[in-house]
């Protein structure tokens, strides 16, 4: 569909819930930091913390293409979680040129937080919806994400 059969105020609407609801995420996110005694980290640490998940071992490469960011900030990003008691890196003995990457106690804690944040604002977002609006939705947001990602690459390019 494009823009242009939408009403005016229809294009508003749309324009205001999108741009409200990406900025009152980010703001509901980073209060949930503070409340869980995970002050000291930021909404791009804890989406690192994610990237390296409980599993650890995760070489420092897929932390960054997990990310979508380059090595440089990706080792930044790290460092800082490694100051911080969140995270530990060591180079495996059978491969000296790797760098991997595991959660601390500390890290694995603030990630499950996150998780369980993400899980009730999942859950509230759905409540009260039938099958086929979450269906809708989803199909939705994979067309939003879609958009977003592809803009990303075109930016990327320039």
């Amino acid at each position: 569909m494009s823009t242009h059969a939408l009403s005016v105020q229809t294009y508003e609407q749309i324009n205001e819930l999108l741009t409200k609801t990406f900025a009152t995420i980010l703001r509901v996110e980073e209060k949930s930091i503070s409340l869980h005694d995970m002050d000291a980290l930021t909404i791009s640490e804890l989406h690192t913390i994610d990237a390296i998940g409980l599993e650890g071992d995760v070489p420092m490469k897929q932390i960054a293409s997990s990310l979508g960011i380059t090595m440089a900030t990706a080792t930044v990003a790290i460092s800082k979680l490694v100051d911080k008691g969140y995270a530990a890196r060591f180079r495996p003995e059978n491969d000296r040129r790797k760098v991997l990457v595991s959660l601390t106690k500390k890290g694995k804690l603030a990630r499950c937080a996150h998780e369980k944040f993400h899980k009730q604002m999942i859950d509230e977002a759905l409540s009260g919806l039938t099958s086929e609006e979450i269906g809708i939705l989803a199909d939705a947001l994979v067309k939003i994400k879609n958009f977003f990602e592809s803009q990303e690459t075109q930016l990327e390019g320039t």
